[in-house]
């Protein structure tokens, strides 16, 4: 049977977990199976998380532990060493690691997504900016509908959607801590009140004050908790697992928490 004739599995949302699964199916599938890859939104790659422009909004991991493919984990840390000057702002070096801006994670999707549709995987992956609206079964597969009136026969499909944004607030308080558009509005000298203290009030405090906002700024949390900062931290070799504990999810888990105390000691 040729490419051609084969229909592709579809991959419904191109934000990290989109992109990420449609990369690993080019890697894993036979070569004449294609894949598509659907995203309503203007972009493909980054996604609600990693679309933030803003480069105070950093990853809450290591660079060391961000790499797309587990088999090259320093991939995105030497990304990040082949960035220009003009970048800096969104690096941190710290003692604890070096930590970087979503939005530079969200061009390195980005970048890893082009070079799988123009060289690596040229044909076989194909991306389609429309929103799915149904997925009807047929046979061995489905009938996938789009909004935009396409239609396409499917072998499977991989549901990415993430998490869609809240809808309008008709209140005076605002339900997305993102959508900087009103942060311009505040009274420069009253205070700014955010529910809950985890790592949303920090992304929103870090918008608030790029966007000029120089008053008082209040975080009330329920549990009077606050996001733990990264200790400084070695390479934990990865566990060399047995039969027995990859046959067996409670043996797994197990082991995985013994290495963790064992790392923590």
């Amino acid at each position: 049977m040729t490419r051609a004739s084969l229909p592709p599995v579809a991959v419904i949302g191109a934000g990290f977990s989109g992109t990420m699964a449609a990369l690993q199916l080019l890697s894993t599938l036979p070569p004449e199976r294609p894949v598509l890859l659907c995203e309503r939104g203007g972009s493909f790659g980054r996604g609600l998380a990693y679309g933030t422009g803003n480069p105070a909004h950093l990853l809450n991991l290591r660079a060391t532990n961000m790499s797309a493919f587990p088999d090259r984990p320093r991939n995105f840390e030497e990304w990040l060493g082949r960035l220009g000057p003009e970048e800096a702002e969104g690096i941190r070096a710290t003692p604890a690691g070096t930590f970087a801006a979503r939005g530079l994670f969200g061009r390195y999707l980005t970048e890893l997504l082009s070079e799988a549709v123009t060289r690596l995987h040229a044909g076989r992956l194909q991306l389609l900016p429309d929103a799915v609206t149904d997925l009807e079964p047929r046979g061995d597969g489905f009938r996938l509908h789009t909004e935009g009136g396409q239609s396409f026969t499917v072998a499977g499909a991989v549901l990415a959607m993430g998490n869609l944004a809240t809808a309008p607030s008709r209140s005076r308080h605002s339900l997305d801590p993102w959508d900087t558009e009103h942060f311009g509005r505040l009274h420069p000298h009253a205070p700014v009140l955010i529910l809950g203290t985890g790592l949303t009030m920090l992304d929103a405090v870090a918008s608030l004050r790029a966007h000029g906002f120089a008053g008082a700024i209040l975080a009330l949390s329920r549990r009077g908790l606050v996001p733990n900062g990264h200790a400084p931290a070695k390479t934990w070799a990865a566990p060399d697992f047995t039969p027995a504990e990859l046959a067996s999810l409670p043996r797994l888990l197990t082991r995985i928490r013994t290495e963790v105390a064992r790392a923590g000691a």
